[in-house]
């Protein structure tokens, strides 16, 4: 029915539906409808929250060629499945999908191995632009290199040792990428920025940074606009390497940090406020436990770019210390939106806030696919604040 009724439909989504395998079949199907042959072609299909469909699936992969988006949770499996008697045949199929995923947390323990569906991914999808996955070995990274479309990168170190060297992996791909999501791994500042002239989004967390050498001058991140710091007390290079970063991307807008060591006066704070003084800053969020109003008053005084400054689950800032600093962003020349969240007062007065970080993604590093969240999102656009303008 659908293929005789919309035959221009290029969307369709079945979220948390009854379909069946027969039911996925019967999109394929073409329909007579008087002297025209109609027929699906469909470019994303979103089916979310179903389960037991994977021959269905498969039978979708090889007949509707016009897909270039599949949101099924077992999408690696259908894959590996086409090819499990045959993996060398894959070189000889082609598919249009522009976005793959697997779960961050499918493991070595898991069956197919993850070597194994990203080798077949290489082979049959040279069209992937949007990719997250769980990195094990580095031939899971030479797998990702031959995909030449690659724009937006996410990945979970899951390796026995937790910082798997990705150096090699950024001198072959990072020119093409735009969007880099890591946690855990290894890389060198210099290899980031030399390799990644084209990076406009940034996001780490518990990576292991190799310095560069002082004396050389990094060349500049010109494209990077948003940048997102998780998790980097624990590594005094990782402090250093954000203030490396900083100060070679002009153009950057966007700053989050979650989970991070702020202290007033100390070395790491004095550098971010000596960069806050000629930064383009837009929008600054903070989500730490521990953070002083004099670090944010001398922020709000020497960044005259920010326009926005959030305050998510910052628990050392109370309703009063929020008024000192609406004081100091009445006193500026440009006034600076705070927002604030505080999940353990009841009193505030709520409003709803589009997240300050919009995300093209459907996947983001932290969901872990539906199974592990450390709580911080920035891509979360259902967070409720309490606004002071």
């Amino acid at each position: 029915m659908l293929p005789s009724c919309c035959a221009k439909l290029e969307e369709l989504s079945m979220i948390m539906s009854c379909i069946t395998e027969k039911g996925l079949i019967s999109l394929c199907q073409k329909e007579n409808n008087g002297d025209e042959t109609r027929s699906l072609n469909l470019k994303v299909i979103d089916l979310t929250g179903i389960i037991q469909i994977n021959d269905g699936v498969s039978y979708l992969l090889k007949n509707m060629p016009s897909l270039e988006l599949v949101v099924y949770h077992d999408l690696h499996l259908v894959l590996s499945n086409m090819y499990k008697h045959d993996v060398h045949k894959a070189s000889e199929d082609k598919y249009n999908l522009t976005s793959f995923t697997i779960p961050y947390d499918y493991t070595s323990k898991c069956f197919p191995r993850i070597q194994d569906a990203l080798y077949i991914l290489s082979m049959c999808c040279p069209c992937i632009k949007v990719l997250s996955v769980p990195i094990e070995v580095k031939q899971d990274l030479e797998s990702i290199s031959k995909l030449s479309e690659l724009e937006d990168f996410s990945a979970v170190d899951i390796s026995l040792t937790g910082d798997l060297d990705l150096n090699w992996f950024l001198k072959q791909k990072g020119g093409t990428l735009k969007r880099f999501k890591i946690r855990g791994f290894r890389i060198s500042i210099d290899t980031l920025v030399e390799s990644c002239p084209n990076l406009e989004s940034f996001s780490f967390q518990y990576t292991c940074f190799r310095l560069s050498d002082p004396n050389i001058n990094l060349k500049q991140l010109n494209n990077l606009y948003e940048l997102s710091i998780k998790s980097i007390h624990y590594n005094d290079n990782s402090k250093q390497a954000v203030i490396n970063i900083l100060n070679c991307s002009p153009k950057l807008e966007k700053l989050a940090f979650y989970d991070c060591d702020f202290k007033h006066n100390d070395e790491f704070a004095n550098k971010f406020t000596k960069y806050c003084e000629n930064s383009n800053l837009h929008i600054l969020k903070f989500n730490i436990w521990a953070l002083d109003v004099p670090l944010l008053q001398t922020i709000l005084l020497t960044c005259s770019s920010l326009k926005t400054l959030v305050l998510d689950q910052c628990y050392d800032i109370d309703s009063n210390r929020i008024e000192a600093l609406y004081k100091v962003s009445l006193s500026l020349k440009n006034k600076v939106e705070i927002s604030w969240k505080d999940d353990r007062s009841e009193s505030n007065s709520i409003y709803t806030y589009s997240d300050v970080f919009n995300s093209d993604s459907d996947f983001d590093i932290d969901d872990y696919d539906y199974y592990e969240s450390d709580g911080y999102d920035e891509y979360d656009d259902e967070d409720q604040y309490f606004f002071m303008s």
